[in-house]
């Protein structure tokens, strides 16, 4: 959003935005008033995308550009080639700041095609996933790259003959390059399995792979890098009936520097996310009992272990850093009486201690979180699946708010409390770098839909609202130790007119239509700002006092 600030965003009694003219205003002999256009409250939302089958939403990325909003990818049943629930195609989706639908693709062939994640390329998106032919026995890597139009520039599969690929992640690296992982296993099933690593150019090609694995069925779950250039790789071991969490510690050739395996004493101790901590250690999230986090150094070994629990289920599948010492997990969240689950978000602080937990779309069906961003301007946006009946992509934006989570209209405060965390073993020495792969790329020729059902469950304003011509607000004289008149459109209704000093303390006001003039020769020298409201919008300005 730009120049937007919410009403719960209070720097004194203004954004940093409206202050930062009052220091422009102190530096120049005079300001100009004028009118910011779009400033009131910030646009707040949930919406939901889909057709008649099952549509959901694994990852999604601001878009920094002209018109804002996010690109979110996952899986389409209802569009698309051969679409179905059992076969269903990739799905990748963009919206604007208001969160409404500027374009979407499906692509796809007679199997089964899906994206887990996005990562942003110089001029558009590369997102990774995986292709499994129409007979089910082989699945590969699944590549594409996106312009930021729209538009399918190419489609590639990567893997090796026989066996079974499938990309997980996507890490940017700079440079044109990146880094995928992902699961290879043996084709048919099997409890053997193991993490491959490839280090990408934009065009796809590969530059070297490398293959991780124990004897049992290995799936990353998140990729990261360290500050010597090298890459931590979380993920489950699974050995029935029972997983484990292991964490990879891989130079930047994709070579094995140590290992990390916890085995709970008893039942099972998984990874969903890790994210770099700002003394050089680590952040992760899991499953025990319930939602696990784990603070590790940069050696790998624990700092301290949290679990938390609410109501009958707790889940937490995306974590990212919150403010300088703070960090969100959202998931899902149920009552004790496993009513259906509800989109969560939970705000923990440097020691994981709760400062805050709220859910959404808790009377609409049954809604998970998959992903979300911290925005920079305030407030969380939120994608996942919501299921009332068949399934849809769920796209939820909270209000900018120096509250933490920030409003949305149907939210509801939940209590979460820290419990006892579960007991594990720490057993090294379990894995091994086993020879690199030798994947084999091959172009993939699809047919590209772009339909899509929109539906809005909650929006606060819209923005054309908001949004109103520049230059509308007019004082004058300025600067000025006498009589200043304000003025805008006569249309613009009934309007409180207030003037208010560098605190944000009103020091003069008044209700006029179209005009008003103030006399401020009382008011001492300065920077002042003028703001002119009714109940559709607030136009803004700073004037001079002499």
């Amino acid at each position: 959003m730009k120049n937007v600030i919410g009403p719960g965003l209070r720097i004194g009694s203004f954004g940093p935005w409206v202050r930062a003219y009052f220091v422009r205003a102190t530096v120049a002999a005079s300001v100009s008033l004028v009118a910011m256009q779009g400033f009131g409250q910030f646009l707040s939302y949930m919406k939901s995308f889909g057709g008649p089958n099952e549509e959901f939403a694994l990852h999604v990325l601001p878009v920094n550009d002209a018109q804002g909003g996010h690109i979110l990818v996952g899986q389409t049943g209802s569009y698309g080639q051969a679409a179905a629930n059992t076969s269903p195609n990739a799905y990748i989706l963009r919206t604007d700041e208001s969160g409404s639908r500027l374009w979407s693709i499906s692509a796809g062939g007679s199997g089964y095609d899906y994206l887990n994640m996005v990562a942003e390329t110089t001029d558009g998106w590369l997102v990774v996933g995986a292709t499994v032919n129409s007979g089910g026995l082989y699945s590969d890597v699944l590549l594409m790259r996106i312009s930021t139009s729209g538009a399918l520039i190419w489609t590639k599969r990567i893997g090796t003959p026989e066996q079974n690929e499938v990309g997980d992640h996507i890490l940017a690296l700079g440079g044109d390059q990146f880094m995928i992982t992902g699961s290879r296993f043996i084709t048919g099933g099997g409890s053997d399995g193991d993490v491959f690593v490839m280090k990408i150019n934009g065009q796809g090609e590969v530059l070297w792979s490398s293959l991780v694995g124990s004897d049992r069925q290995d799936d990353p779950n998140a990729i990261t890098t360290t500050a010597d250039g090298g890459f931590l790789i979380a993920g489950t071991r699974t050995t029935l009936p029972t997983q484990q969490a292991f964490l990879f510690k891989l130079d930047g050739d994709g070579g094995l520097v140590w290992e990390r395996t916890w085995q709970a004493l008893q039942g099972s101790v998984t990874i969903t996310r890790l994210i770099p901590s700002a003394d050089g250690g680590s952040i992760l999230t899991g499953q025990s009992s319930g939602l696990q986090v784990m603070k590790l150094d940069d050696t790998g070994d624990v700092v301290w272990s949290r679990a938390y629990q609410q109501g009958a289920y707790i889940s937490g599948v995306s974590l990212g850093s919150f403010g300088e010492d703070g960090y969100l997990i959202v998931g899902a969240t149920s009552n004790p009486d496993f009513s259906l689950p509800r989109m969560m978000a939970l705000r923990i602080d440097g020691l994981g201690e709760v400062v805050e937990a709220r859910s959404y779309a808790g009377d609409l069906g049954n809604a998970n979180g998959r992903s979300a961003v911290v925005e920079a301007e305030g407030g969380i946006t939120m994608v996942g699946s919501l299921s009332t009946g068949g399934g849809d992509v769920l796209l939820v934006r909270t209000q900018v708010g120096d509250d933490g989570l920030g409003a949305l209209c149907n939210e509801q405060q939940e209590t979460v409390t820290t419990t006892t965390p579960v007991a594990f073993n720490v057993v090294n020495g379990l894995y091994a770098a086993l020879n690199p792969i030798s994947p084999v790329t091959s172009s993939l020729s699809w047919v590209v839909n772009s339909s899509t059902t929109e539906t809005t469950y909650c929006s606060n304003v819209s923005v054309p609202e908001l949004q109103e011509p520049a230059q509308q607000l007019i004082a004058f004289p300025n600067p000025t130790a006498g009589p200043l008149t304000i003025q805008w459109p006569s249309w613009s209704d009934h309007r409180l007119v207030e003037l208010m000093d560098s605190s944000g303390r009103v020091v003069l006001s008044t209700r006029a239509h179209g005009s008003a003039t103030l006399d401020v020769s009382m008011l001492a020298g300065g920077p002042y700002i003028v703001r002119v409201s009714n109940d559709r919008s607030v136009l803004y300005g700073v004037f001079m006092v002499q």
